[in-house]
């Protein structure tokens, strides 16, 4: 008898067994192991029913409320309990499961998990709704094309019940929920965890198939899926929408190796129409693309003062009312006002979305393990409470693979000081908490609830001033405010606020803050914002003190982790110069020969990325015929695509073009050296000083006479084993624009210099405000004294005056 055999001998055994007993009928028993999607061998199956008799009864409540095409379920799971309690009794628990059936019964394995007894509930919850959810889909006959998004919730689920994880649990909701309920309380971009779940909930809501590519190949699943919606409706009710899609998780972790951010490179772009008419015409659908296409461009330009934004009144008004009703005693939709006001506070002051504002904590003191945006309530000698931030990380992203990265590292916490206005009204809401210990959500009703007591809250019945309130309004005011600070961009933003947004991915990936400089700016605007309100004739209240406090982590930095220290840099480059100048006199053999050269292309390499912000490609050199020497202006592709469709203008200092004319010196010199050792080699030189398209300027030579074209490993190699020095090859990229930020180079100069833009925001677009002449004395101010400070100066290998 075969391995499978026997496995179907056991799974048939033990429903022949419960048939005959009188348990339930075949097809019953059958469709409970099609529920719990239980392997043929039936191993696990005592302890996969013990965790099924605390998740039944949740599953039933979800069932009932998610619709009617889960009747029958519905109607079978009082069955089913009866079913999982006899074989809880009679089947053995297994201590472990062996074997690779993870795939096609992905939600049994996940149902044989069990979490920590504190966060059962939570657990539970979680599972009837993946259970339900995957039994929706399979009644509408579309479970094969959510295989991935299936498995990829289900591992989360498993991973949740991880010690190292369960923080992460205890955020999720308790209650019974319908599926779309459920949907609403995750903050998708959260976590990872929550993420995945999120993506496979929103398929079994919508009744919504995979994405698929034409001929029927499907996408492949997405890393991160992150959308902006535009509140712009126009009077036909079509609304823009910008949905990005990123790559899988493989083309994420080749695309982070070299230090790159993956949304450079993969911006997927996808335009969704929202409108309450009828069928369109091919003309109206052009029509309305363009329409969207330019409310997208809009939307992304970020402008400071747009038409949705709070003015300075509304906003005085907003807090005005904030305090208000934080000294009112009654409910908004069933949440009493005084937990309303400090939700709102929250939202305003650290510009927080509705959901993530539901996972908001409350850290009862310094040494509790801070996971999270939170609030520290004053504690000893600290004279003002603190939020807690988390700064978001680049999409993945993660530490140096290597400890010997010479980096600045990047913190996990910030303690930013809270404004005095809201210090009045979360002291208040405090005193309302009976449990404050640990680390505890301070908001403990999902987010749906909360929506509806703003909605009540922000209708104009509700205010005797005409005002323009909406949570979006509310939770972008600081935001927009940090952005467009003197030395401030949406990455520092983002780092401060501990916020997410799509614009920033990018900036990001690239930016190294120091925490001071966050502290002093969040403080700086806040003041900002206390003397508008007041200015406005409406006080803001509260005279707390509000100031930066030493031994908050101000010393240290946040963001990349990739910027390099700047004494790193100046030591390679002045080794690089001593090993260059001892090569030259040194040129009595054939080895002695190569090493000269290959030092050269290490300096110019380094040189070129240091001075433009060349990203780590093969062959990253500027060819002169797209080199205006007049202007100092050049072309470069630096995504290595040979269309040249993501080429780029950028403006060279004259030092790289001293240095790339001395390598083309150098280059000649070593053709007419080497015609002797090697005339094939000779030619392939040749051709390169012709600057051959095929052929790279760039490469090292070997003792064998080969040649290798420079790329990241070869670079970092040489850095590490060769120099002593080991630094990331894209490094140089994280370097220019964290110190061209701290040294106050306008924002939109570093982004056109480094390539960062997106659709609508391109620097040399037809109706951009960027003046090139601005964009190049700006870099000739900010640019050239990191170089000069860094030692970076034009050098010679082969070909010098003393050749």
């Amino acid at each position: 008898m075969t391995k499978k055999a026997s496995r179907d001998k056991n799974l048939d055994a033990i429903i022949e067994d419960l048939a005959t007993s009188g348990i339930a009928g075949r097809e019953t028993l059958h469709e409970f192991c099609t529920w719990i999607e239980a392997p043929e061998h039936g191993r696990g199956l005592g302890q996969v029913c013990q965790n099924l008799l605390r998740i039944l009864p949740k599953a039933l409540d979800v069932a009932r409320s998610s619709g009617q095409d889960l009747q029958r379920l519905v109607t079978s799971i009082p069955i089913f309990t009866k079913i999982a309690q006899h074989l809880s009794q009679s089947a053995e628990a297994e201590s472990s499961l062996v074997g690779d059936f993870t795939g096609p019964h992905a939600l049994y394995v996940a149902l044989w998990h069990a979490p920590p007894p504190a966060f059962v509930e939570q657990h539970s919850a979680l599972m009837a709704v993946l259970c339900v959810a995957a039994a929706k889909l399979r009644i509408s006959s579309m479970e094969d094309s959510h295989n991935n998004s299936h498995y990829a919730a289900t591992l989360r689920s498993r991973q949740l019940t991880k010690p190292a994880n369960v923080d992460y649990l205890g955020a999720l909701s308790t209650a019974c929920l319908s599926l779309s309920e459920y949907l609403s309380t995750l903050d998708k971009a959260a976590n990872r965890f929550n993420h995945d779940i999120w993506v496979f909930l929103d398929y079994a809501v919508r009744h919504k198939a995979g994405i698929r590519r034409k001929g029927g190949q499907r996408n492949p699943p997405a890393a991160s899926v992150l959308t902006d919606d535009i509140p712009d409706v126009d009077e036909d009710g079509v609304q823009a929408v910008q949905r990005v899609q990123l790559p899988d998780e493989q083309v994420i972790q080749t695309l982070c190796k070299t230090l790159a951010s993956p949304a450079e490179f993969f911006a997927g772009r996808e335009m969704v129409r929202v409108t309450t008419r009828g069928p369109r015409t091919a003309r109206e659908d052009a029509v309305c693309s363009l329409k969207m296409g330019r409310r997208i461009a809009a939307q992304n330009q970020l402008l400071p003062t747009r038409w949705y934004g709070f003015t300075r009144n509304e906003a005085a008004s907003f807090l005005e009312s904030i305090h208000d009703l934080s000294r009112v005693d009654r409910k908004v939709e069933g949440v009493p006002t005084v937990e309303l006001a400090a939700f709102l506070c929250v939202m305003f002051w650290l510009s927080s979305r509705p959901e993530p504002t539901c996972h908001f904590r409350l850290y009862a003191s310094k040494s509790a393990k801070m996971d999270g945006n939170g609030y520290l309530p004053a504690l000893g000698r600290s004279p003002h409470p603190n939020w807690i931030i988390s700064p978001p990380r680049p999409i993945g992203y993660s530490k140096p693979p290597r400890r010997q990265f010479k980096a600045h590292d990047a913190e996990t916490i910030i303690y930013l000081p809270v404004p005095p206005p809201a210090q009045e009204v979360m002291r208040r809401y405090l005193a309302r908490l009976t449990d404050t210990g640990g680390a505890r959500l301070m908001f403990r009703r999902n987010v749906s609830a909360y929506r509806r007591a703003m909605t009540t809250f922000f209708s104009p019945g509700q205010r005797t001033e005409r005002t323009r309130f909406s949570p979006a309004m509310c939770s972008d005011y600081i935001f927009e405010k940090m952005m467009h600070s003197p030395g401030g961009d949406i990455a520092t933003a983002m780092l401060a606020l501990g916020r997410q947004n799509y614009l920033g991915a990018v900036p990001l990936h690239y930016t190294s803050v120091k925490v001071r400089n966050l502290q002093e700016r969040y403080v700086e605007v806040s003041r900002g914002v206390i003397s508008e309100c007041e200015a406005e004739k409406v006080p803001c209240r509260g005279n707390a003190t509000f100031e930066v406090l030493e031994g908050m982590g101000g010393d240290k930095r946040t963001g990349s982790r990739y910027c390099p220290h700047t004494e790193t840099v100046s030591a390679l480059v002045a080794r690089l110069k001593r090993l260059i100048s001892s090569g030259r006199e040194e040129l009595y053999c054939k080895e002695n020969l190569f090493s000269l050269h290959n030092r050269m292309v290490v300096y110019t390499t380094l040189m070129i990325g240091f001075g433009t912000g060349y990203r780590s490609v093969v062959d990253p050199f500027l060819r002169n015929a797209l080199i205006d020497r007049s202007t100092g202006f050049a072309a470069i592709n630096d995504k290595n695509i040979q269309s040249g469709s993501h080429s780029r203008i950028l403006w060279v200092p004259d030092m790289v073009l001293q240095q790339l004319d001395n390598y083309h010196r150098h280059l000649d010199a070593m053709a007419r050296r080497i015609l002797i050792l090697n005339r094939q080699l000779h030619f392939a030189i040749r051709s390169s000083l012709e600057e051959a398209q095929y052929r790279a300027m760039l490469f090292i030579l070997r003792r064998n006479m080969t040649e290798i074209p420079v790329h990241q490993r070869i670079l970092e190699d040489l850095y590490e084993y060769r120099l002593d020095c080991s630094i990331p090859a894209n490094s140089n990229r994280h370097y220019l624009r964290t110190l061209l930020l701290e040294d106050g180079c306008p924002v939109d100069v570093i982004d056109a210099f480094l390539g960062h833009w997106g659709h609508g925001q391109s620097p040399w677009g037809r109706f951009s405000a960027l003046s090139p002449e601005h964009y190049k004395k700006s870099l000739q101010k900010h640019l050239l004294p990191i170089l000069n400070q860094s030692g970076w100066e034009a050098v010679g290998g082969l070909g010098t005056e003393n050749d």
